[in-house]
């Protein structure tokens, strides 16, 4: 407990000197002026592309789940909620969130966890393709911090951790029963860990059988990282004095993604600016008016969840913070 009420302080810390920098490195006013100017159609196309993706990753838990899944409906209450959950809860503990739910409907806690880990999986393949775009386009400057290349390091570490995640869910799949036996001699909590791995290891082994569904996987994965791309493609058109195309949407989607991976902080305050405006300044933009879509892009994908994520909680009948509560007293 004490270890995590220090971790929570130090989230809570690096958010408030993350909006500490903003508002004292940018033009606030200038900011809000450029945002004034935002076309709202343009803010229409980007809702519309934040609700493909979203329809596409409640799709592929669907299909990551297979025989075990609830109804589509369910799912994306489910989702909803938990999309909120790891957008607002700090140490992402909001990722306890949706198997807590779907465990209600019967669907045990290693299924769930082994779905959302090839989930993870795929999302990290997703960056990395993302990464060999940029690095393709060659764009005008390269993003350094104290001499390091932060795409290059960030593509080495993406695809270790891609590669040591790939090698614990084929170890699942194909020595599942040798896991759980092993994890059966653990002191108190054998039995526990043993069924986990024996409820992981079913639901992988099926997937990995079957070609098809895994391919389906993919394909909603790329949907749903293309309909990112488009989001801020969109949104780059909607602020004035900003780069625009394809290839800096590519850019602006992997470097936020980057930011809010390494750096934890409530609502993801900062490293998604940080991540957005570093991405525009590569493509030759001023700070003030990359500040402005950074601010205008987060902006609207936290409003997206929020809303998503309160009528999922209404259909719950529930609060979020009851559900967190009660999905780390399950966990």
């Amino acid at each position: 407990m004490r270890a995590r009420s220090l971790s929570l302080a130090a989230v809570l810390l690096v958010t408030l000197i993350c909006v500490v920098i903003a508002a004292a490195v940018f033009d606030l006013r200038g900011v809000a002026e450029l945002l004034l100017q935002t076309r709202p159609e343009l803010l229409v196309a980007a809702v519309a592309a934040l609700l493909v993706a979203f329809a596409c990753r409640v799709g592929r838990m669907q299909l990551l789940l297979h025989d075990a899944a609830p109804s589509w409906r369910r799912q994306a209450v489910v989702s909803a909620v938990g999309f909120l959950a790891i957008h607002v809860v700090p140490l992402r503990l909001g990722e306890l969130v949706r198997p807590h739910l779907l465990a209600d409907d019967g669907v045990p806690w290693g299924r769930s966890l082994g779905a959302i880990a090839v989930e993870r999986l795929t999302d990290v393949l997703a960056l990395l393709v993302m990464i060999a775009i940029v690095g393709s386009l060659d764009p005008p400057d390269w993003l350094k911090v104290a001499d390091v290349d932060v795409l290059h390091t960030a593509s080495r570490a993406f695809g270790i951790a891609a590669v040591v995640l790939l090698g614990v869910l084929l170890a699942f799949a194909l020595g599942g029963e040798t896991v759980a036996t092993a994890l059966e001699g653990v002191p108190v909590l054998g039995p526990r860990l043993a069924g986990l791995a024996r409820s992981m290891s079913q639901g992988l082994s099926a997937l990995a059988r079957d070609p098809v569904r895994g391919a389906g996987v993919v394909a909603l994965a790329a949907v749903v990282w293309t309909s990112h791309v488009v989001v801020a493609s969109v949104l780059l058109l909607a602020v004035p004095e900003v780069p625009t195309g394809l290839g800096v949407g590519v850019t602006v989607t992997a470097l936020t993604v980057i930011g809010v991976a390494t750096v934890p902080t409530l609502g993801q305050v900062g490293p998604f600016e940080a991540g957005a405006v570093a991405a525009l300044m590569m493509w030759g933009s001023t700070a003030d008016p990359a500040a402005a879509f950074a601010v205008l892009i987060h902006a609207l994908v936290f409003l997206f969840n929020s809303t998503v994520g309160a009528v999922g909680l209404y259909a719950e009948g529930a609060s979020l913070s009851s559900v967190v509560r009660a999905s780390q007293g399950s966990a």
